[in-house]
């Protein structure tokens, strides 16, 4: 009937083929760290995505394949949102978790705008903020992981993620272990 109705049926029926194909996962993240992590930042508004269904929608809304990611152990994923905590004019940004020699190292691995496009300057300052905020709260809170619900059909299972040994010498990743 009209372009909003479409984009909200698109995002229903993609929501049910992503179910159908990858399952439903939920991130349980120290509460803290996401009370923390979603706090506004001089007017930008940082929110950690926690289910399948917010992923799908920051992936609609920016028209980027983050929706793909939720299954990504050391993959944590921000939609950075300009104004108000429900703004589309947001960056989409994945940082990366891993430990060297006990040391818990983040790093931002991807930051776009929409259609993965490269970001303004504008966003150049608020994204330094954020990024010193995440791991002096990594820190702080002494990460070590997080746990998942993941749900496919009538299959339920409880998964944590931990820091595990990788293939390089003295790093360790975050990895699904069966709980």
């Amino acid at each position: 009937e009209t372009i909003d109705h479409f984009q909200d049926e698109h995002l229903l029926l993609s929501n049910k083929m992503s179910v159908y194909k990858v399952g439903n996962y939920f991130r349980l993240y120290n509460q803290k760290f996401i009370d923390e992590i979603n706090k506004e930042i001089d007017g930008y508004y940082p929110v950690i995505l926690t289910t399948t269904e917010e992923y799908n929608q920051e992936s609609f809304i920016q028209s980027n394949c983050v929706k793909t990611y939720i299954d990504r152990p050391s993959s944590i994923i921000i939609s950075l949102r300009k104004d108000n905590p429900k703004s589309t004019n947001r960056a989409t940004i994945e940082f990366q978790l891993s430990k060297i020699n006990d040391n818990l190292n983040s790093k931002i691995v991807q930051k776009l705008g929409k259609y993965n496009s490269p970001l303004t300057e504008e966003w150049k300052e608020i994204i330094e903020k954020l990024e010193i905020k995440f791991q002096n709260l990594l820190n702080e809170i002494n990460f070590n992981g997080f746990d998942v619900i993941y749900n496919r059909g009538n299959i339920e299972k409880n998964l944590q993620v931990k820091f595990l040994e990788s293939f390089e010498q003295n790093k360790e990743t975050l990895q699904f272990v069966n709980n």
